[in-house]
C-alpha cells in the first residue's frame, strides 16, 4: 500500500466515522495443561496461547526459574519485565544491572513450529528435571505461562497449597 493510499484510507476511515482497527487481545495464559516432551526436546504449546492463526512463527522467551521450572513470555511481556526492573527505584543501579543482565543472558528465543511446538534446548530440559518425566506440565501463570516436570509441579502445589488458600481468604474468593 502506497503512501497515498494509506492516507486515503485514514481520510475514508475519519470520514466514514469509522472505528479504529481491532487491537489484538495481551497475551494472558492461564490453565494447566499436560503434554509430554519427545526425543527431540518439542513441547506441545497450548493452542490458546499461540495466538491468531495457530501458532507457527510465534515467538517466545523462555528462561530456567529459580522455583526449577522454565519460564516461557512473549516478546512485549519479557522486554516490559526489563522494563519494570530499570525503572524501579526499589533495586539499586548494581541490582539492576545484574537482574537484567542475567534475566537476558539466560532467556532463548524459540519460535513454534507448524505444530505448535517450542524445541527446549537441552541445558533448559536438564535445568528443569524434564528428560526423564513422563509428563510435563505447562501451567498459565498471567503473562508468562511456566513448564515444569509433573513430579515438581506436584510437590508445588502442595507446598503453596495453605497459601493459596490464606490469599483466597484475604481476597474474598
Amino acid at each position: 500500500m502506497g503512501e497515498n493510499s494509506f492516507i486515503n484510507l485514514v481520510r475514508a476511515q475519519i470520514t466514514l466515522n469509522l472505528p479504529p482497527p481491532a487491537q489484538p487481545e495481551p497475551f494472558y495464559a492461564a490453565g494447566e495443561f499436560r503434554h509430554s516432551l519427545d526425543e527431540k526436546n518439542r513441547l506441545a504449546v497450548p493452542a490458546p496461547w499461540r495466538g491468531a492463526g495457530g501458532g507457527e512463527g510465534v515467538e517466545f522467551y523462555v528462561l530456567p526459574s529459580a522455583d526449577g521450572c522454565l519460564w516461557g513470555y512473549p516478546p512485549a511481556e519479557f522486554r516490559a519485565v526489563t522494563a519494570r526492573a530499570n525503572a524501579n527505584p526499589a533495586l539499586s543501579a548494581d541490582a539492576r544491572r545484574a537482574f537484567v543482565r542475567q534475566f537476558n543472558s539466560r532467556a532463548r528465543s524459540l519460535t513454534l513450529d507448524k505444530q505448535g511446538r517450542l524445541v527446549l534446548p537441552a541445558e533448559m530440559v536438564a535445568s528443569a528435571g524434564l528428560k526423564d518425566t513422563a509428563q510435563v506440565v505447562l501451567i498459565g501463570n498471567g503473562e508468562r505461562f511456566e513448564i515444569w516436570a509433573a513430579e515438581r509441579w506436584a510437590a508445588k502445589s502442595v507446598e503453596e497449597s495453605h497459601d493459596f488458600q490464606r490469599a483466597s481468604d484475604v481476597l474474598g474468593l
